[in-house]
């Protein structure tokens, strides 16, 4: 991430090179890798036996059910993005219950866009990364997903619902949480390495 001084924290070796080849265009320009958007398609194509044994019903069924997971997780970042701007007390709280999200096929465009006031399209491919809550391995994993899910939040529902298309100060929101969060710019690398998440 620019403007990050490289000795505010120490990311791991995955994080490392994370920087080195996703972060140059950080925030505005995150896309899903194609082939994860497969499971989530409508494409009455895709071969049911990709999905979890659950799911015969096909990808619509299975997107359906991450999409309710995919809000819980949702509005537990956008809690946690409003406590750091009630500390601030520079920005308009975001009204949990009012924030609507859209899910579209987003191939070849950023994994977020503002659509006006508090409606936000998603890439329905991004349901892919949700990690199992129940798997004592993913809980770095949900970690990780919460710190991208709010860092998306600030520059979409903060930052250009504020500024505008202004893509400049809509990612100095980022970069101002940063500032005071050192850890955190470790943890983002992390979850774009993680989740394979290019720009």
């Amino acid at each position: 991430i620019h403007g990050v001084p490289p000795s505010a924290v120490a990311p791991s070796e995955a994080a490392k090179e994370s920087k080195r080849t996703r972060g140059r265009n950080y925030p505005g320009k995150l896309q899903i890798e194609d082939e994860l958007r497969a499971t989530v398609s409508s494409d009455p194509a895709i071969d049911e036996r990709e999905l979890p044994g659950e799911y015969r019903g096909g990808p619509n069924e299975y997107a359906e059910d991450l999409k309710v997971q995919f809000r819980r997780e949702f509005e537990l970042a956008l809690r946690a993005v409003n406590a750091w701007i009630l500390q601030k007390g520079q920005y308009e709280a975001l009204p949990v219950d009012q924030v609507e999200i859209i899910f579209e096929d987003r191939k070849g465009r950023s994994v977020a866009e503002h659509l006006g006031e508090y409606r936000m399209a998603i890439d329905i491919a991004l349901l892919t990364l949700l990690p199992e809550p129940v798997l004592p391995e993913d809980q770095e994993k949900a970690g990780l997903f919460q710190v991208l899910l709010q860092d998306i939040i600030r520059h979409e529902l903060i930052g250009h619902r504020q500024f505008g298309n202004d893509e400049k100060k809509a990612w100095e929101v980022s970069l101002r949480y940063f500032e005071e969060n050192w850890a955190e710019v470790g943890l983002l690398l992390d979850a774009l390495y993680e989740f394979d998440i290019i720009t």
